[in-house]
């Protein structure tokens, strides 16, 4: 016997075929969207690697007194400066002077800093200085005696983005610039001689006054004899202005 198909049968196998439609466009659609969201990732990190592999160029910057190449005349910094052992040791801000010379006009023009002077511009050390991080505060035992001098600043320029950056090294052959820090933890008097690494760095910028050095820790960290490698913080305050007598000191590439 025969059974043919009712309409209400029909109606179900038809609704099946639909339903059986629809799952497969929302796959299709599905694997479609993910496929877009596949290629917008890979085309974020084509252009992330792109970025990552940019050249940077640093180009040698000279001083400029009043807008033209200086020959050799006096200049000064001055400026609070934070010195840490950021592994174990004390930390200190002192406020004082470098004083020495620009260098030029031979390319490239140096700063070269020949003493380290206290607020009363007297050629005082150690440098009584101000307690930070673990060092007690104290108005006799807070000392800083800078080593090594002199120490020679290069100034560079760096592209893309016309960044400028003070290098500083020691002007003796073989040597590092080097300061050692005296305070008193937990009633202790502990001495922590740091050294800074080879071409330390921090960033530099051209203001109306002067040549100021930006306020951010400079690279690489040095090494000190309580907290070891990468332990040296020095991390120059707002304010720190290189200036001189013979005119308006500037940064320049060109």
């Amino acid at each position: 016997m025969s059974v043919w198909p009712t309409q209400a049968s029909e109606g179900v196998n038809q609704a099946s075929d639909e339903g059986k439609g629809r799952s497969k466009n929302m796959k299709t659609f599905k694997f479609i969207g993910l496929a877009l969201v596949a290629m917008f990732a890979l085309s974020a990190f084509v252009a992330s690697a792109a970025n990552a592999e940019e050249t940077l160029t640093f180009l040698l910057a000279n001083i400029l007194i009043n807008g033209a190449a200086a020959g050799e005349v006096e200049a000064s910094q001055e400026g609070e400066i934070l010195l840490e052992d950021e592994k174990g040791g004390g930390g200190v801000q002192c406020h004082g002077f470098f004083d020495g010379l620009i260098l030029g006009p031979a390319e490239p023009s140096h700063f070269l800093i020949e003493e380290v002077l206290n607020l009363n511009k007297e050629l005082l050390l150690p440098l009584l200085c101000t307690a930070t991080k673990s060092c007690e505060a104290s108005t006799t035992d807070v000392e800083v005696t800078p080593e090594n001098l002199p120490w020679l600043i290069e100034f560079e320029l760096m592209e893309p983005g016309g960044t400028l950056w003070g290098l500083v090294f020691a002007d003796t052959a073989g040597t590092k610039i080097a300061y050692t820090v005296s305070c008193l933890i937990l009633g202790l008097k502990i001495t922590d001689k740091c050294t800074a690494a080879e071409g330390t760095e921090g960033q530099v910028k051209n203001l109306a006054g002067g040549v100021e050095a930006v306020e951010e820790i400079s690279q690489p960290k040095g090494e000190c004899s309580v907290g070891g490698a990468n332990s040296a913080v020095v991390e120059p305050k707002a304010g720190n202005l290189i200036t001189s007598p013979a005119g308006i000191v500037s940064i320049s590439s060109e």
